[in-house]
């Protein structure tokens, strides 16, 4: 089966590689970078055809990309399910905090204990650290702030494809209020890690992903959850 692998803030495929390597046989994964576009209807005007071009597959939405997942599991025929990690299908916050999401905030280098404390963990490995601040620093301040403006008026929308959300139990950034926006029979894996899932757990992201595919191709979209799935609140 063919995955194809929609980036978090960034838009790079750059953080992808430990889930790539981690990928079990019979997989064919497709990274896809995002524009430097931050509206979620421009983004999907130009990743839809790119997705579209990929023949069946699976749709990974990481983070950021998660609303934009929703728009091309909805709007793409070719695509069969959608899966969201570390992400949200409505803002994970206020709009008031818009506000604050204002260019030079973001042109400050990243300490390298705040990324470990928010985003990867304490005990994560220093080159992706050191990875996801090189990343933070090479994006254009604007577009952050205006990706993030993005992120906080996302309006909640029905996915019409079967939905795996995976949350990480130590998720700092994306609050676990998110789990309430999600449809009702989606399929909920929590695995015990930070925000940035798909790198430091990649082996148990890909066990679930691999249990609920199994599971939706005997029965379609599952109206209960599969072994090792639940739909409880975080």
């Amino acid at each position: 089966m063919r995955i194809v692998l929609l980036p978090g803030l960034h838009g790079t495929t750059d953080l992808f590689d430990p889930f790539v390597a981690a990928a079990p046989p019979g997989w064919d994964l497709v990274p896809l970078a995002l524009p430097e576009l931050a509206s979620y209807d421009e983004l999907q005007s130009k990743v839809q055809p790119l997705v579209e071009e990929q023949g069946e597959c699976i749709l990974l939405a990481e983070s950021f990309a998660g609303p934009l997942g929703i728009r091309l599991a909805n709007s793409c025929a070719n695509a069969r399910a959608l899966v969201l990690a570390s992400s949200f299908t409505a803002a994970p916050g206020g709009r008031w905090l818009r506000r604050f999401a204002l260019a030079p905030l973001f042109a400050l280098p990243r300490p390298r204990a705040a990324i470990r404390a928010v985003l990867c963990g304490r005990d994560a490995d220093d080159r992706l650290v050191d990875r996801i601040r090189e990343l933070a620093r090479g994006l254009p301040p604007t577009l952050i702030a205006a990706r993030l403006r993005a992120v906080l008026s996302v309006e909640p929308r029905p996915c019409t494809k079967p939905l795996l959300f995976l949350r990480g139990t130590q998720d700092r950034l994306v609050p676990s209020s998110v789990l309430d926006s999600l449809p009702a029979d989606a399929a909920i894996v929590r695995i015990d890690g930070p925000h940035a899932l798909l790198q430091t757990k990649p082996r148990e992201a890909w066990r679930a992903i691999a249990e609920w595919s199994a599971s939706i191709s005997r029965t379609g979209p599952p109206r209960s959850s599969p072994v090792g799935v639940d739909s409880g609140a975080a």
